[in-house]
């Protein structure tokens, strides 16, 4: 796991509502077909655009020149490409530990003022709005990319062990490719933490894999979001894939986010957990995309 500064913010606020940011430091050069990110990369406008089907500005900002190479190697065909999301509304109950999931609109999330709530609501109860996306590509010659993204409209309050994971049918990942990355911050300046496919919070299993990510600390962040990406090989003639993330609403180990298979019966058809440790888990409903 490795943490990367893009730029250092240093800015205390009382609350920290999420705002969705668009990238202000891309540059572009229009004589030369490339844009220049905040992390100093030059992209170029092909790729850029082909990079926005599945990744956020602020991904694109935190790329390293070795992370847009290893996107080229992928060759990910966008003409041969799913993409699907799914908005949904959380709202914690800290008191009595209840926790009630509902599925809103593309408008009420974009439209959803977390200022507003932070002030008119007890600090008992949480509300969130969040975005789970997730892209699965045909490169052909039996190879695809998927990639699973869950943008933050409210950054929480507790700060635990979070669980992203996919599961698949009619396919397997291509090992050595699966990787994962969160990243936070402040009016437009990220930093980045990364995970690696052979690292510690990586649960890799033969129908799909997951990474359990400690949700940063900074209580001065006004943007969250997490991803996890893999190659993967076809098996088979139809490829499913089902993503979920679960948010730890209570205090987890690492050891505990861990400890779940991938299996159809689990939360949203993706993890199951190991006895009782599901309970500290906001059950947050899922997505899914074929081919």
């Amino acid at each position: 796991m490795r943490i990367r500064f893009v730029i250092a913010a240093f800015l205390i606020i009382t609350f920290v509502p999420l705002t969705v940011v668009k990238a202000q430091n891309i540059s572009e050069d229009i004589s030369t077909g490339y844009i220049t990110t905040q992390n100093g990369v030059r992209i170029s406008n092909e790729d850029y655009n082909k990079l926005l089907y599945l990744y956020s500005d602020a991904y694109i900002q935190t790329m390293t020149n070795e992370g847009y190479e290893k996107f080229k190697a992928r060759n990910i065909n966008i003409n041969n490409l799913v993409k699907s999301e799914k908005y949904y509304k959380t709202v914690i109950n800290h008191l009595t530990n209840e926790v009630t999931n509902s599925e809103v609109t593309e408008n009420e999330f974009n439209n959803y003022n977390p200022g507003v709530e932070v002030q008119s609501v007890s600090h008992f109860v949480e509300t969130q709005y969040k975005r789970l996306s997730i892209t699965l590509s045909d490169n052909y010659n039996n190879y695809g990319e998927i990639s699973v993204g869950l943008l933050w409209k409210m950054i929480p309050s507790t700060r635990a062990f979070d669980v992203i994971a996919v599961r698949y049918v009619g396919m397997t990942d291509v090992d050595g490719t699966q990787s994962g990355r969160q990243i936070w911050g402040t009016n437009g300046n990220y930093t980045y933490v990364d995970y690696d496919w052979n690292g510690t919070n990586i649960n890799r299993q033969d129908n799909g894999f997951g990474i359990s990510m400690n949700i940063t600390n900074d209580r001065t962040i006004n943007y969250l979001e997490n991803y996890i990406d893999s190659s993967v090989k076809f098996t088979g003639n139809f490829q499913w894939a089902g993503a979920s993330y679960q948010h730890a609403t209570s205090n987890t180990t690492l050891a505990q986010s861990k400890s779940y298979t991938l299996a159809e019966n689990g939360k949203n058809g993706v993890i199951l957990f190991t006895g009782n440790i599901g309970e500290k888990y906001d059950n947050m409903p899922g997505v899914y995309a074929e081919l």
